[in-house]
Protein backbone atom coordinates (compact mmCIF):
# COMPACT_ATOMS: atom_id res chain seq x y z
CA UNK A 1 0.00 0.00 0.00
CA UNK A 2 1.19 3.76 -0.48
CA UNK A 3 0.70 6.30 1.54
CA UNK A 4 -2.13 7.68 -1.22
CA UNK A 5 -3.90 4.72 0.14
CA UNK A 6 -3.67 3.15 -3.25
CA UNK A 7 -2.20 -0.47 -4.80
CA UNK A 8 0.67 -0.16 -7.18
CA UNK A 9 -0.71 -0.96 -10.69
CA UNK A 10 0.95 -4.25 -12.18
CA UNK A 11 2.32 -3.84 -15.56
CA UNK A 12 0.58 -5.78 -18.39
CA UNK A 13 1.86 -8.78 -18.49
CA UNK A 14 0.47 -9.33 -22.49
CA UNK A 15 3.51 -8.30 -25.31
CA UNK A 16 2.95 -5.01 -26.99
CA UNK A 17 2.07 -5.41 -30.63
CA UNK A 18 4.31 -2.86 -33.40
CA UNK A 19 4.24 -2.07 -36.70
CA UNK A 20 6.95 -1.85 -39.51
CA UNK A 21 6.94 -0.13 -43.03
CA UNK A 22 8.03 -2.67 -45.46
CA UNK A 23 8.59 -2.76 -49.06
CA UNK A 24 7.01 -5.46 -51.21
CA UNK A 25 9.00 -6.69 -54.50
CA UNK A 26 8.17 -9.06 -57.14
CA UNK A 27 10.82 -9.16 -60.12
CA UNK A 28 10.05 -6.25 -62.66
CA UNK A 29 7.13 -4.86 -61.30
CA UNK A 30 7.08 -1.70 -58.96
CA UNK A 31 7.51 -2.02 -55.58
CA UNK A 32 4.65 -1.53 -52.91
CA UNK A 33 4.62 -0.14 -49.36
CA UNK A 34 3.50 -2.44 -46.57
CA UNK A 35 3.44 -3.02 -42.81
CA UNK A 36 4.95 -5.93 -40.86
CA UNK A 37 3.52 -6.74 -38.04
CA UNK A 38 5.21 -7.78 -34.89
CA UNK A 39 4.39 -8.89 -30.98
CA UNK A 40 7.40 -7.34 -29.04
CA UNK A 41 8.41 -8.92 -25.65
CA UNK A 42 9.97 -7.12 -22.64
CA UNK A 43 12.55 -8.94 -20.43
CA UNK A 44 10.19 -10.13 -18.18
CA UNK A 45 8.13 -12.00 -20.33
CA UNK A 46 10.54 -13.37 -22.44
CA UNK A 47 12.20 -14.73 -19.03
CA UNK A 48 8.71 -16.17 -18.23
CA UNK A 49 8.42 -17.58 -22.12
CA UNK A 50 11.57 -19.58 -21.63
CA UNK A 51 10.77 -20.42 -18.36
CA UNK A 52 7.96 -22.37 -19.30
CA UNK A 53 9.69 -23.61 -22.79
CA UNK A 54 12.38 -25.02 -20.75
CA UNK A 55 9.87 -26.61 -17.77
CA UNK A 56 7.93 -28.12 -20.35
CA UNK A 57 10.27 -29.81 -21.82
CA UNK A 58 11.79 -31.28 -18.82
CA UNK A 59 8.04 -32.18 -17.66
CA UNK A 60 7.97 -34.20 -21.41
CA UNK A 61 11.31 -36.10 -19.86
CA UNK A 62 9.96 -37.06 -16.99
CA UNK A 63 6.38 -38.57 -18.32
CA UNK A 64 8.42 -40.44 -21.22
CA UNK A 65 10.32 -42.23 -18.36
CA UNK A 66 7.65 -45.06 -18.41
CA UNK A 67 7.57 -45.41 -22.30
CA UNK A 68 9.36 -48.71 -22.39
CA UNK A 69 10.57 -48.49 -26.06
CA UNK A 70 11.06 -44.78 -26.76
CA UNK A 71 12.57 -43.68 -23.47
CA UNK A 72 15.37 -43.94 -24.43
CA UNK A 73 15.09 -41.51 -27.27
CA UNK A 74 13.19 -39.31 -26.05
CA UNK A 75 13.98 -38.67 -22.30
CA UNK A 76 17.86 -36.92 -23.88
CA UNK A 77 15.88 -35.30 -26.65
CA UNK A 78 13.62 -33.43 -24.59
CA UNK A 79 16.62 -32.67 -21.83
CA UNK A 80 18.55 -31.09 -24.92
CA UNK A 81 14.90 -29.60 -26.34
CA UNK A 82 14.61 -27.58 -22.88
CA UNK A 83 17.70 -25.24 -22.60
CA UNK A 84 17.96 -24.95 -26.21
CA UNK A 85 13.90 -23.68 -26.69
CA UNK A 86 14.15 -21.74 -24.15
CA UNK A 87 17.71 -20.15 -25.17
CA UNK A 88 16.15 -19.31 -28.12
CA UNK A 89 12.81 -17.73 -26.68
CA UNK A 90 14.96 -15.61 -23.91
CA UNK A 91 17.00 -13.59 -27.39
CA UNK A 92 13.77 -13.30 -29.15
CA UNK A 93 12.68 -9.70 -28.50
CA UNK A 94 10.06 -9.41 -31.44
CA UNK A 95 8.15 -12.36 -33.23
CA UNK A 96 6.43 -11.66 -36.69
CA UNK A 97 2.69 -12.06 -36.74
CA UNK A 98 1.87 -10.98 -40.28
CA UNK A 99 2.12 -8.45 -43.10
CA UNK A 100 -0.08 -6.73 -45.19
CA UNK A 101 0.20 -4.27 -48.06
CA UNK A 102 -0.69 -4.28 -51.62
CA UNK A 103 0.83 -6.91 -53.80
CA UNK A 104 2.58 -5.39 -57.03
CA UNK A 105 1.45 -8.43 -59.27
CA UNK A 106 -1.97 -8.00 -59.29
CA UNK A 107 -2.43 -4.85 -57.57
CA UNK A 108 -4.87 -6.03 -54.50
CA UNK A 109 -3.88 -5.72 -50.81
CA UNK A 110 -2.79 -8.96 -48.99
CA UNK A 111 -2.57 -10.02 -45.26
CA UNK A 112 -0.34 -12.84 -45.08
CA UNK A 113 0.25 -14.80 -41.63
CA UNK A 114 4.21 -15.37 -40.69
CA UNK A 115 5.87 -17.42 -38.44
CA UNK A 116 6.77 -16.35 -35.25
CA UNK A 117 10.84 -16.25 -35.88
CA UNK A 118 10.68 -14.75 -39.78
CA UNK A 119 12.62 -12.21 -40.12
CA UNK A 120 12.98 -9.51 -42.92
CA UNK A 121 13.90 -10.22 -45.99
CA UNK A 122 12.03 -12.85 -46.22
CA UNK A 123 10.09 -14.47 -49.38
CA UNK A 124 6.70 -15.11 -49.44
CA UNK A 125 3.80 -15.97 -52.28
CA UNK A 126 1.46 -13.94 -52.11
CA UNK A 127 -2.01 -15.38 -50.62
CA UNK A 128 -3.91 -14.00 -53.55
CA UNK A 129 -2.32 -14.82 -56.58
CA UNK A 130 0.44 -16.89 -55.38
CA UNK A 131 3.02 -14.82 -57.42
CA UNK A 132 6.62 -14.30 -54.77
CA UNK A 133 6.84 -11.25 -52.84
CA UNK A 134 10.22 -10.21 -51.78
CA UNK A 135 9.40 -8.35 -47.81
CA UNK A 136 11.75 -6.12 -47.09
CA UNK A 137 12.39 -3.15 -44.61
CA UNK A 138 11.78 0.10 -45.89
CA UNK A 139 14.84 1.81 -44.32
CA UNK A 140 17.18 -0.49 -45.56
CA UNK A 141 18.01 -0.52 -49.21
CA UNK A 142 16.41 -2.75 -51.13
CA UNK A 143 16.83 -1.69 -54.84
CA UNK A 144 17.47 -5.68 -55.12
CA UNK A 145 14.98 -7.98 -55.31
CA UNK A 146 16.55 -11.28 -56.40
CA UNK A 147 16.18 -14.41 -55.45
CA UNK A 148 19.54 -15.70 -53.81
Amino acid sequence: MFASGGVQPQPNPMPTSAEHKIRVNSGEYPARDGLLHTRVYSQKERTRRAALAWLGFWLLAALSIPIVVAHLILIPAFLIAGPVVAYRRLKMREAAEKATGFCPVHDGEFTMELEAGDTLPIWQPCPECHAPLHLVDALVDNTRSEKP
